[in-house]
């Protein structure tokens, strides 16, 4: 006759931050006095005469080829960003 162990519940770790706990996107202010809310966007970066947001897996804090692209506007017709922060 076997015994089988007595199963032990998991313990779960508490939940950890990420990118999408902390970040809820950005609101770009054009030169022509647009706003325009980039939902999701966890960064940005000017390629050439455009400034690009992306999006990432939340366990990775680059901006790279395996990021996803939401938006792009001409660098010069940008007045302000600001960081959304989640409620």
């Amino acid at each position: 006759m076997t015994t089988r162990p007595n199963p032990v519940a998991p313990t779960d770790p508490a939940p950890a931050t990420t990118m999408e706990d902390t970040m809820d996107g950005f609101v770009i202010t054009l030169s022509n006095d647009r706003t325009e809310r980039v939902e999701q966007a966890t960064g940005y970066q000017a390629e050439g005469p455009m400034t690009t947001f992306f999006s990432n897996e939340s366990t990775r804090n680059v901006l790279d080829s395996w990021s996803t692209r939401y938006a792009s506007y001409r660098t010069t017709e940008i007045v302000a960003i600001r960081r959304l922060e989640a409620a």
